[in-house]
């Protein structure tokens, strides 16, 4: 019996007796694996599942089609390109959304933004649309007990800055970087690329190209933008800081930027919105060591 046939035989037995763990571990032999060209092994497979009609239980207690690869309750072509970054070892991107169609967070949710721009349903931090996540200083990647001057990464003073500095008055080191590398994004630090914090760009284009409105989400308030075409994000208000003492929780929405203020860096630029506001707006900013809340963007 030659490779083919015996690859055959294998997809015919799994067929009848088994789940997809078992049926890569019996089928895809490494000799297999090596030869054969990833997405024509993915409609196979994905055929064989589908003519099954069956479903699957989930870690979570939820079900799903046998062969939903990447759990949008359907079995179709997007589950082949699923299947084929699993098996290449890679990490697909969630598919863009206009509202969060599950539990599992974080989408992409798509409004409609005419530079292709996603943005994530979930702060960083958060396991939902409405967690406030984690308090991140701007430049750093991590969350700690103490924000001040003296705990801060990139400078011990507004006129001591070690990092992201243009002007000489504002520290002894004149780099001219306006925007956070990516080993100093909040969001690049703890999701990984392609995912980021949003510039002061993006949030300018957010807010020209949606609606802004105060709501609240599962009982805590926030800020609600709608796009054109019906995506809507929402941006919880996980308050304000001054000092390290967080206040105005649900009533406040404060999100870092990666941008810098170069009139005055030690400022980095902010979204901010709040109850009584109209809609939400653009500020130049708030001191870098002091805490905020990071929504992160998405685009490849």
């Amino acid at each position: 019996m030659g490779e083919w046939s015996r690859f055959c035989s294998r997809i015919s037995l799994c067929n009848r007796n088994c789940g997809l763990g078992t049926f890569l571990s019996i089928v895809l032999t490494p000799k297999i694996k090596a030869r054969m060209k990833p997405f024509l092994f993915s409609v196979l497979l994905l055929s064989a599942m589908t003519a099954q009609a069956q479903t699957v239980t989930m870690p979570d207690g939820t079900t799903r089609p046998l062969g939903d690869m990447n759990g949008d309750g359907e079995v179709n072509i997007s589950d082949v390109t699923a299947l084929v970054n699993k098996i290449l070892g890679k990490t697909p991107s969630p598919v863009p959304v206009l509202s969060c169609p599950d539990d599992h967070h974080p989408h992409l949710i798509d409004l409609g933004l005419p530079s292709g721009t996603l943005w994530s349903c979930c702060n960083v931090g958060a396991s939902t649309p409405e967690g406030y996540g984690g308090y991140y200083a701007w430049g750093e990647t991590q969350t700690k007990d103490v924000y001040n001057w003296s705990t801060y990464k990139w400078g011990s003073d507004w006129n001591k800055l070690t990092k992201y500095n243009t002007k000489s008055g504002y520290g002894s080191v004149v780099d001219n970087k306006t925007t956070l590398e990516s080993a100093d994004d909040a969001a690049t630090a703890n999701w990984g690329t392609p995912w980021r914090m949003p510039t002061d760009e993006d949030f300018e284009e957010l807010l020209s190209h949606t609606t802004s409105t105060w709501t609240a989400k599962n009982g805590v308030n926030g800020g609600e933008f709608k796009g054109d075409n019906g995506g809507i994000l929402f941006l919880p208000a996980a308050g304000i800081t001054n000092d390290g003492v967080v206040y105005e929780e649900n009533s406040y929405c404060n999100y870092w930027s990666s941008s810098l203020n170069d009139d005055f860096p030690p400022y980095a630029y902010c979204l901010y919105f709040n109850k009584s506001d109209h809609h939400a707006y653009r500020t130049n900013g708030y001191y870098r060591y002091t805490w905020r809340s990071v929504r992160p963007v998405h685009k490849n």
